[in-house]
């Protein structure tokens, strides 16, 4: 059984295998692909307007996270994952 996880941007709740896991590890955003780095982590829908609005919220500070993330190796993360995703 698959546990259920909510994007932290969104707040839909999906499974975790369905989510995009990025934790903290020092404070740099690190995406967790096989979601099994043993740190706390956030959830993102596989969406790009998901990820744009991730974007749009840390660039105003209006992301709140339990975890401290460096917000500008979060975007960068964020980046690429919309870059893998395609158009």
């Amino acid at each position: 059984m698959n546990p259920i996880r909510s994007c932290i941007v969104c707040r839909k709740k999906a499974r975790k295998d369905e989510l995009l896991r990025i934790v903290s590890c020092n404070e740099l955003a690190t995406l967790d692909r096989e979601q099994n780095i043993s740190l706390r982590g956030i959830y993102f829908c596989k969406d790009k307007k998901c990820l744009e609005k991730a974007k749009e919220l840390l660039r105003k500070d209006k992301l709140v996270l339990k975890k401290h993330f460096n917000k500008e190796s979060l975007i960068k993360i964020i980046d690429n994952i919309e870059n893998e995703l395609g158009e």
